[in-house]
């Protein structure tokens, strides 16, 4: 089992990277919560996912725009083989003050067969 929890908070004229490069175990979780609280903080996360004989994968992120000029960009991916499961929750909140942020999100998964499952929720 793996479980990680990353609580990220950004302040002015800050930029965050994280790349996550994931194979599996029986049960592994990924979640990631950020707040972007002062302007132009930026964050970029990647994650690929390769898990296999009925490993089940969970990645979570929670972006939260609560300032003005700001970026926050995600890209997650997962390779889906022999029976493994997939799960990814994805959101991204923008306060009613923080015009002109820009937030993308982007969820991509491939299944080698029949038997592989892939979740997603944003």
């Amino acid at each position: 089992y793996h479980i990680a929890n990353n609580n990220i908070t950004l302040h002015q004229n800050t930029k965050f990277s994280s790349h996550l490069f994931n194979l599996g175990g029986y049960f592994s979780q990924q979640n990631t919560r950020v707040s972007l609280n002062h302007e132009h903080s930026n964050i970029l996360m990647n994650s690929l996912s390769i898990p296999s004989n009925k490993q089940i994968i969970d990645i979570n992120t929670h972006v939260e725009h609560n300032s003005r000029f700001c970026m926050s960009r995600q890209l997650h991916k997962m390779i889906l083989s022999r029976s493994s499961i997939g799960n990814f929750h994805g959101i991204i909140k923008v306060a009613k003050n923080s015009i002109k942020t820009d937030g993308h999100m982007k969820n991509d998964n491939l299944l080698t067969k029949e038997l592989e499952k892939a979740m997603q929720k944003k």
